[in-house]
């Protein structure tokens, strides 16, 4: 790990490993008190700098599972574009209005194809994790949540973490389906100990490091 992590983001990092060792999940407020340390950790970079690593942060997990999507259905490249739009929308380089339009239309076609049959469940959750980081990008991350568990809301409120992770391993814990335990818990720990590390530094833009 790079030594400009700082001390207390490794000490979280780790907090939450130690929490896997026994667990397959982090909850949403472990998540949450995640977020708001990057932020505390941030702001005296730039104001909106913990939200820009929120944002990357998001659209990693989102990337680690767009192959499920794209592996299911024979789409028009949708979702991808969504998330090449929303690293140009964070550089600046292109206006939301467009992105707001094409994730509209996605959310559509997602919500329609998890209502159509249990089979289709994992790979929706992979388009909502999409949908999930275009909305960090576009509004931020939902601190509203606290008081919340995931069962309370619907999956367009869950994070891309959350979305991706529910991809990954078949379903919730909650869910009557066959759950892979041990590639939740995996991908959480590429969550904390790679994506976190990767979308770190400050200067590095999403596009160099989140699609491989």
């Amino acid at each position: 790990m790079s030594n400009d992590i700082p001390d207390e983001l490794l000490r979280m990092i780790e907090e939450g490993s130690s929490i896997l060792e026994c667990s397959s999940e982090l909850s949403l407020g472990f998540r949450i008190q995640l977020h708001r340390g990057i932020e505390a950790l941030s702001k005296d970079l730039h104001p909106d700098a913990g939200y820009y690593r929120r944002a990357k942060i998001a659209l990693a997990c989102a990337y680690k599972t767009l192959p499920i999507w794209e592996g299911c259905y024979d789409v028009d490249g949708t979702a991808r574009n969504i998330l090449s739009l929303s690293i140009q929308c964070l550089a600046g380089e292109e206006p939301l209005e467009e992105l707001k339009i094409q994730a509209e239309r996605f959310e559509t076609i997602v919500n329609n194809i998890m209502c159509s049959s249990e089979d289709n469940i994992v790979a929706s959750y992979a388009g909502f994790s999409c949908l999930s980081a275009f909305e960090t990008v576009v509004y931020d991350y939902d601190f509203s949540m606290e008081a919340k568990t995931e069962k309370d809301c619907t999956p367009e409120c869950w994070d891309a973490c959350f979305n991706s992770s529910l991809a990954i391993s078949g379903g919730a814990t909650w869910e009557s389906v066959v759950l892979n335990e041990s590639a939740r818990k995996e991908f959480l720990l590429w969550y904390l100990k790679v994506a976190l590390i990767e979308t770190w530094p400050p200067l590095v833009a999403p596009g160099e490091i989140l699609e491989h």
